[in-house]
């Protein structure tokens, strides 16, 4: 027997000389960590160690949990009571000390046999504090990381080179569109562009090279066909020999800087557009000016057989003016024309015909027709509207294969919720126009942009974008709503819905016999505009036409009472801006209106704008508008 503990102990390593109680005392006295012995009440029996200032014999007998942060306490009896139950052993980490020195363990919790015979627990605590502290500081790094990666939209790659393994976040994935991180060959033939994989692929020979990759620009396509530009940079590690061993780097999808950017370029154009036009515009209107009601005075005298060719010139000296106000609108320096009662189908045929020759005759065009009461509008600026949907129509069916392409015209009477104005939210009643096309229709995502400016589906050289989102701005200013309601594979339909005008147009007004007629004042340079104008105003009213402020002047100290003022903005003497306050002085119960083809900033020092170039008939109209109104 004696023999067999003596191949035991050395079997331990023990040596005779060394009791094994005391070597295994003093094995755990050294140890950092805690060890615990308790009883089946979890008293505790025995501890290796003690803080400092503690005395070991106030320990013992106490309960094991006294010594465990209040927060962790449910934990560890759970933890306690299954293994005394199961015989077995569970690890958790807790925490344990004073507030002031709370520390982190990873405590091993094993079920033992005690020398009574009964079922009791060893518990070994190991202090994990400073590396529960590193991994907390690396999360912490790790959600600051996350954070700067949401906010500014990187998505975070790396490449192991030797094993080459890529490893992608999840805003990598959500760019490319890609379930599975792909190495450089095969995200080059997966992810990247046609046209731009060449390009791609030099860019990482360059950078395996130089080992810098700086804001290198490329477009992907992802699998649903959608077309992303992106910008990545990174940076290449290598080893003692000088090899690349490991890359790091970030993408950032740049699509909708790049689309700001273009739009800004756009907008910039329409600027350089706008500055262009406001310098001819004044001069080219003054010439309309002239020529549109020379012309409808010409048309009441010449013969029947000739009236059809000044017809077409009073035609094209509108399609000039159209032009004006197309450029003016386009470049943000649109000006609201005069608006009077108009009869919707009767705009609506005249658009169909002004845009008969651009669809072409394969395009078949429908027109149903409800009676509807009249619109209050600037019918230039609605014949833009109309002629921009029959053209987005027309585009559509060049783009798409459509055997039969109808256009089908509907205009009816409907209600809806009105979205704008003081009656925001009531049931309304609106005259409707409906342009359908039985072209492929939108997709979603298309249908959803399309009034937003300077979208487009078509190329550079076909659109601007600025079509569908200028005539919703010309229809909500007109108090209506414009829709496009489109299912991809079944057509679009636009929808243009326009208040009713309730007036009655008001007739021309009658004088009796003897009674004094209103008084214009017309103060404008050029003397052909002077001329044509006081010849129609002339119609109706007392004229008095002058080619200066100064005269103006003149006239005013002389006492002149005048019942409408029209001046013109631009003159070599000086703006008719200048006259007004001497206007309001002299003659307070005068309306003033600007007369002029500039866009006007400043309308609300005076009654109103009559915008030229405009017919005689408007012409009259707004004058009688401005004298109804005082």
């Amino acid at each position: 027997m004696a023999d067999a503990d003596s191949d035991d102990e050395k079997h331990l390593g023990l040596s005779r000389q060394t009791a094994p109680l005391e070597l295994l005392t003093s094995l755990l006295r050294d140890q950092p960590a805690f060890f615990t012995a308790t009883d089946g009440d979890f008293r505790i029996l025995y501890l290796n160690r003690v803080a400092a200032g503690v005395d070991p014999t106030s320990v013992v007998g106490t309960s094991v949990f006294d010594f465990v942060a209040p927060r962790d306490r449910a934990l560890a009896r759970a933890v306690f009571a299954r293994v005394l139950a199961s015989g077995g052993s569970e690890s958790y980490e807790a925490n344990a000390g004073p507030p002031e020195h709370l520390r982190h363990y990873l405590n091993v919790v094993s079920a033992t046999t005690l020398p009574d015979g009964e079922r009791g627990l060893t518990c070994l605590g190991v202090d994990i504090t400073a590396q529960r502290r590193r991994e907390d500081e690396t999360e912490r790094i790790s959600r600051r990381l996350r954070m700067v990666s949401e906010i500014t939209g990187l998505a975070l790659w790396e490449w192991d080179l030797q094993k080459d393994v890529v490893t992608w976040d999840a805003r990598m994935h959500e760019i490319t569109g890609q379930d599975e991180p792909v190495g450089l060959g095969r995200f080059v033939d997966v992810c990247v562009h046609p046209d731009d994989r060449d390009l791609v692929m030099q860019q990482g020979s360059r950078t395996l090279e130089s080992g810098r990759m700086d804001g290198d620009l490329a477009r992907i396509v992802r699998p649903d066909g959608e077309v992303r530009w992106t910008m990545s940079s990174g940076r290449v590690e290598h080893d003692e020999a000088g090899r690349p061993v490991h890359m790091l780097g970030s993408t950032l999808d740049v699509t909708r800087q790049l689309a700001m950017e273009e739009q800004l370029r756009q907008a910039q154009k329409m600027q350089a557009v706008g500055n262009l036009t406001a310098g001819v515009a004044h001069n080219f209107n003054n010439m309309l000016m002239v020529l549109m009601p020379s012309l409808e005075l010409v048309e009441e005298k010449v013969d029947a057989d000739d009236r059809a060719m000044v017809r077409d010139a009073r035609e094209a000296a509108a399609r000039a003016a159209a032009m004006v106000r197309q450029l003016m609108t386009f470049s943000g320096q649109g000006q609201r024309g005069t608006r009077r009662a108009r009869s919707l189908p009767g705009l609506v045929a005249e658009s169909v015909r002004m845009a008969r020759q651009t669809l072409g005759s394969r395009i078949t065009i429908r027109t149903h027709e409800e009676p509807v009461p009249p619109v209050r509008c600037d019918e230039g600026a609605l014949q833009q509207v109309l002629l921009n949907i029959l053209i987005n129509a027309r585009d559509a069916y060049a783009t798409q294969q459509t055997a039969e392409p109808v256009i089908d015209i509907t205009i009816d009477r409907a209600r809806r919720q009105s979205q704008v104005g003081p009656t925001k939210g009531a049931w309304t009643s609106y005259a409707r126009v409906r342009v359908r096309d039985n072209a492929g229709g939108m997709t979603e995502a298309v249908r959803a942009r399309v009034f937003e400016p300077f979208y487009t589906t078509k190329g550079p050289e076909q659109g601007t974008g600025l079509g569908l989102s200028t005539s919703y701005a010309i229809v909500r200013d007109h108090g209506g709503v414009l829709d496009c309601i489109s299912t991809h594979g079944e057509g679009t339909e636009m929808q243009l819905w326009l208040p009713v005008d309730a007036e009655e147009a008001r007739g021309t007004p009658t004088h009796e016999a003897g009674e004094p007629r209103p008084r214009v004042l017309l103060v404008d340079d050029d003397p052909t505009v002077r001329r044509v104008t006081r010849r129609i105003l002339s119609r109706r009213y007392e004229v008095t036409a002058v080619d200066s402020v100064s005269e103006a002047e003149r006239l005013l100290e002389e006492d002149a009472r005048f019942d409408v003022a029209l001046l013109d903005r631009s003159m070599p003497g000086g703006s008719g801006g200048t006259l007004i306050p001497a206007l309001r002085e002299r003659l307070p119960d005068a309306r003033v209106l600007y007369f002029t083809g500039e866009h006007v900033n400043d309308a609300q020092e005076v009654d109103g704008v009559l915008a030229k170039p405009l017919s005689a008939e408007a012409l009259l109209a707004g004058v009688q508008s401005a004298l109804d109104e005082r």
